[in-house]
């Protein structure tokens, strides 16, 4: 639920670098010289410093896990840790299971280094259609998810066997590889819905969050895998970077029975890993988000990415801040208080609803029949 007063505040302030140089920067060179000398000092006790895919993650090797307060980000890069005795996290994301590299779906119109919101809305689409098309209604999308590192993962329902059928199950998305996982496994807390603007006197309970003249990003914008804060009343100045999209397909409830199904698309910040990350005392060596709403902010940009959800805490995905796209909720358009609202759906000028994702309609296509099927 929505507060009923929340009280509006400025853009947040950039953190201080841990060093001085842009990691980000394809021309950059970080593999010797005075730049990898900066990179193995910014953490105490750095043997070496991994990069599995470039420009992705920073994998530091050190003697032990150090204590105190870590870092988020390091030359605008995320970073994991761990040590000699493979004590922290070595990925930041999880392995699971590939599907079948021979088959490939989304193959034509699509360009993964420009991506938006509304491209993976129609791959989306196309997953499930082809998830119909061969398993019935025996293996239903719970999430599919796209990263900074160019890959996607598949969340599916967990009463599906994954592993039994894993050569029927596409290996290539738009010509990424796919990873298959179980619903149950993210671990994430039930959606809020704070997606579905209130309206309060004529416009959203949540554009208080907003100050005016902010830009909220759209959904036709290219997927920006950017540093952002988590800024408002009780998170001030929380780094992170945003390293995965996805959209979800939820349910809408009237008089407690599903009335339709929506696409809610989220944005996924990694706030660094969990495991390891204690103080001298045990207390958390850092703040973690908890359900506070909050907007998080594109410092790259200067635009709101999306309004915080919820975080992960546990598990393999733990480290992770979930928020819901602007992209999603208002289509990017700049929030001033004379903009008008109807029916809970904003509006621009000549009165045209904007950001709306279209609802799915089952395919109505035959069904293969698996091996085993009676």
């Amino acid at each position: 639920m929505l507060p009923n007063t929340i009280t509006p505040y400025e853009r947040p302030s950039k953190n201080a670098p841990i060093i001085p140089d842009d990691l980000r920067d394809p021309n950059l060179d970080i593999t010797t010289g005075e730049v990898r000398d900066r990179l193995v000092k910014a953490i105490p006790g750095t043997k070496t410093v991994l990069e599995p895919n470039p420009r992705y993650q920073l994998i530091f090797i050190v003697e032990e896990l150090p204590k105190g307060r870590w870092p988020t980000s390091i030359g605008g890069l995320p970073y994991t840790m761990v040590d000699e005795g493979f004590q922290g996290r070595f990925f930041m994301l999880p392995r699971r299971q590939f599907g079948n590299l021979a088959l490939s779906i989304c193959e034509t119109g699509y360009d993964v280094d420009n991506l938006s919101e509304v491209d993976l809305y129609e791959m989306t689409l196309e997953v499930i259609n082809h998830l119909y098309m061969t398993f019935g209604p025996a293996a239903c999308l719970a999430e599919l998810m796209f990263t900074s590192e160019k890959a996607f993962y598949v969340a599916l329902n967990d009463n599906f066997d994954i592993y039994a059928y894993s050569d029927l199950l596409p290996g290539k998305i738009a010509g990424c590889c796919v990873a298959y996982l179980y619903e149950s496994e993210i671990r994430r807390a039930a959606p809020r819905h704070m997606m579905e603007p209130v309206i309060s006197a004529g416009r959203p309970r949540i554009m208080s969050l907003v100050p005016d003249g902010a830009r909220l990003s759209s959904s036709r914008e290219r997927i920006r895998w950017s540093t952002c804060y988590l800024h408002g009343l009780r998170y001030k100045n929380m780094e992170g970077n945003v390293v995965m999209k996805s959209i979800r397909p939820e349910p809408r409830m009237l008089d407690g029975s599903p009335a339709e199904c929506v696409f809610v698309v989220y944005n996924w910040t990694f706030m660094g890993q969990e495991e390891g990350s204690r103080g001298d005392d045990d207390e958390s060596a850092r703040e973690r988000p908890g359900d506070s709403m909050c907007p998080v902010w594109d410092s790259d940009d200067d635009a709101i990415l999306g309004f915080h959800d919820h975080y992960i805490a546990e598990g393999d995905w733990a480290g992770f801040a979930v928020s819901v796209s602007t992209g999603h909720i208002f289509s990017g358009y700049r929030y001033n208080s004379a903009t008008r609202f109807s029916s809970g759906v904003m509006i621009n000028r000549d009165l045209e609803p904007i950001g709306a994702f279209p609802r799915a309609v089952a395919p109505a296509k035959q069904v293969l029949r698996l091996p085993g099927d009676e």
